[in-house]
């Protein structure tokens, strides 16, 4: 009866936590533990994935005589490489394509699709264990790898290398051709993250906590059992973050780190013990580039 009572309260947090009305609305009082796992599994993982790609910007301006594509401008490349920031390094070059022809008008076309863009990797964060990420400071709550790029050229119709200033536009996602759990945006330095509710985990564990702590001692083990069941039934849940297909994880791995986050310092534990994952890039995988300098024309 104990255990009903706790899971139905889990369920009932957890869904409100995660704003979620069709869920809400679900949570009752006979809720089981497989019910449980359920709840999570939608909570967790419903909106985590790729949105569709965004409308480009594209401004030029000759009013003064001169061809100028302005700033802020944007097109796209595809990588011809993989890139991790597992072994990436700051400064290493990095071999991209626009996608699509660049026209300054009908008549005049800046370079063709496919034709070479000249970048560099500009930064790498390693992922990292996750306890350092619950300290504020640089990438608070962010324990995940991450890359930045910086574009310099792009070759035109006549061989010509043009000089640009770009970099990844902000709160772009790339798009993807091995699609992924979490988004992977710029941010305002040019940095593709890891994008995923991280406020929808740290509820989760803060709802678990608030069931054991308001039940005592006999509920602080009954709320550990049922994150245990939770992780076990729910990987994201036990890792406190989205986990890929390709990623080995089985139900005992995700029950005892299910049980670790449904202990009293829960997140603390697990912070220790796990690790973020690395930021990988894919041969084929797209992204929007934005200049950061107008292009000028001859």
């Amino acid at each position: 009866m104990q255990i009903r009572i706790l899971s139905s309260f889990l369920a009932f947090l957890i869904s409100y936590s995660a704003a979620m009305p069709v869920l809400a609305g679900e949570a009752q009082s006979h809720v089981q533990q497989g019910e449980v796992s359920q709840t999570l599994e939608q909570s967790v993982d419903q909106a985590e994935v790729n949105s569709p790609s965004e409308s480009l910007v594209w401004n030029i301006d000759e009013s003064d005589g001169r061809k100028r594509v302005l700033a802020g401008s944007q097109f796209r490349v595809r990588l011809e490489q993989e890139v991790s920031s597992d072994d990436a390094e700051s400064g290493q070059p990095v071999a991209c394509v626009l996608t699509e022809d660049l026209k300054f008008d009908k008549r005049k076309t800046i370079a063709h699709s496919g034709a070479q863009v000249l970048g560099v990797i500009a930064a790498v964060s390693h992922s990292r264990r996750t306890i350092k990420s619950y300290v504020p400071g640089k990438h608070w709550l962010d324990a995940q790898g991450r890359i930045g790029f910086s574009f310099s050229g792009l070759v035109d119709p006549h061989g010509k290398v043009l000089s640009i200033e770009a970099m990844p536009s902000e709160k772009t996602s790339v798009i993807q051709v091995k699609k992924t759990r979490a988004q992977l945006v710029s941010n305002k330095n040019g940095e593709y993250v890891v994008k995923y509710a991280v406020g929808k985990y740290a509820a989760m564990d803060l709802a678990i906590g608030a069931v054991g702590i308001a039940t005592g001692p006999i509920g602080i083990l009954t709320s550990a059992l049922v994150s245990g069941v939770a992780g076990s039934a729910n990987k994201n849940f036990a890792a406190g973050r989205p986990v890929e297909d390709d990623e080995q994880f089985s139900k005992k791995k995700g029950f005892i780190m299910g049980v670790e986050r449904g202990l009293p310092g829960g997140a603390l534990i697990s912070g220790v013990t796990t690790s973020g994952k690395d930021l990988a890039l894919h041969k084929g995988d797209i992204l929007t580039v934005e200049l950061k300098k107008d292009l000028e024309l001859n």
